[in-house]
Parts: C-alpha cells; structure tokens; sequence
C-alpha cells in the first residue's frame, strides 16, 4: 500500500542476461500553434526631394535605414507583446493574422521586492529568483536575461548582485554585449532592454530566455521589393518596400521566465 503523496523516484531498471527489449521512454509535446505575420515597411524619396542641394549627405540609403531600424522594433514588440488573432480589417475588408508573443506563452514567473511600492531585491529574492530559473526543468546551464531599467537599478541595489557584476566578464552573443552573473545554479546573461522602459507595466520587470528553446519561424525571408510609382501616375517618388512574414515559438515554456515586482 502505497500512500497518495508519495513522492516516487524513477531509477535505472535492471534487466536480466537474456532480456534484449526494454519498454521504451516517451513523452509528447502538447499541441500549439502561432500565426506569421506579415511586416512591412515602405521608402519613399520624390525626385524634388533628392536633387535639393543638402547641408548633409542624407539620402535614399538613410530613409531606407530608418525605416528598417522602426519595422524591426515594432517586430520585436509583437514578437514579445504579440496577440495572437486571425482578424477582418473592417477598413481594408480583408483577413490578417497577428502572431502571438512570447512573454504570453511563458508559464513561469517570480518575484523580487516585499509588495507595493517596494522595489528592493535582498539576497533571499536573488537566490530564489536563480534557483527557480534552473531547478525543476532540463534546460540549458545558460539563460539570457533582458532587464528593463528598473529591474537593473534594483539588481545593481543588491550588495550580492553589484560585486558579482562588478567582477563580471562579459559575452558578446549576436552582437549584443551581455554581462555574465555566474550562480551556483547556472549562468545568467544580463542585458538592458531599452524597449521594455516603454511599455506600461514593463517599467521594473525583465524576462528571462533559454534561447536553445526558442526559435523563429520564417514563412517568407526578409526582401525588397521596387515600386514604379511614376508610371503608374500614384506618385513621383522613388519607393521600395520591405516585408517579412514570420513568428516566434518557445519550444519549453518552462525553461523561460518573468522576472516581477512583488504585487
């Protein structure tokens, strides 16, 4: 008789000399599912605007840069905010789909502070706070923490935090410069998210990424496209388009974090 709550450990089974099959380990992923969405950007230069004599060398090459830089933070706002939703424009009378974010599929959250305004992180909170990032889930010994101004302000106040940055090498992944918290539990990659101060609600909070769990699904890859608005008599500008159609996917919500300010 085996009580209910009893915690029962899986251990190696032992088979005899003659036994040549064993019953076989499985396990499924549960079913979900995200929509591409379709980003776009247009550049545009009139003719008039391209012959007036500059004080500046500013051109084509620098809207386009514009417009890339804006396409790519609005992406990464709905990679991360995204709503999920297959919708009719009432304007356009045609169907487009949002993709979801990811920080709306992530299952696991933790806290820091004592409530309330309270935005202090005590030692007690770091350890918790690491110790749950890495205990209770097979993911990889490094993650990658992407902080909000706040969040960094309130790690930099915690004595046991500031000395380790201090002292703390850095890593330069997909060029962004990451500092390296080494804990006894894994490594956390720390950088600052300037979007994150943007967004209402985001001010003291960070999330927390195993980014050997999270891919980028690209239905149709980043290109350009040349307008001829001029023939057609829309307008006399030079114009190309930008479009990419693609989503985010956490492969194992549980390996993923948000990191909050206690309620």
């Amino acid at each position: 008789t085996i009580p209910a709550t009893t915690v029962l450990v899986r251990m190696g089974n032992a088979k005899s000399e003659k036994d040549a099959q064993t019953s076989p380990f499985a396990m499924l992923p549960e079913k979900e599912f995200n929509y591409a969405q379709i980003f776009m950007a247009q550049v545009e230069e009139s003719f008039y605007q391209r012959i007036t004599q500059q004080e500046v060398d500013w051109g084509f090459s620098d809207y386009e840069q514009m417009n890339i830089e804006d396409m790519k933070a609005r992406q990464e706002y709905s990679f991360l905010f995204g709503a999920r939703a297959k919708v009719i424009d009432p304007l356009g009378k045609d169907e487009k789909h949002m993709c979801g974010g990811i920080l709306n599929s992530i299952t696991k959250g933790v806290t820091y502070g004592t409530g309330g305004t309270n935005r202090t992180m005590s030692v007690s909170d770091y350890v918790n706070i690491t110790k749950s990032l890495f205990v209770g889930n097979s993911g990889a010994d490094n993650r990658y923490l992407f902080a909000s101004a706040g969040l960094l302000a309130t790690m930099h106040s915690c004595d046991a935090i500031q000395k380790q940055l201090e002292a703390a090498q850095t890593e330069v992944k997909w060029g962004i410069t990451f500092k390296k918290l080494e804990t006894n539990f894994g490594t956390i990659n720390i950088k600052h998210h300037a979007l994150l101060d943007y967004v209402y609600g985001w001010e003291d909070k960070g999330f927390v990424l195993d980014v050997t769990q999270l891919e980028k699904h690209t239905f149709k890859a980043l290109g350009t496209t040349n307008l001829d608005l001029k023939t057609s008599g829309q307008s006399n500008v030079d114009a190309t388009v930008i479009d990419e159609a693609s989503c985010p996917v956490l492969r194992y919500p549980e390996t993923h974090c948000i990191v909050s300010p206690k309620a």
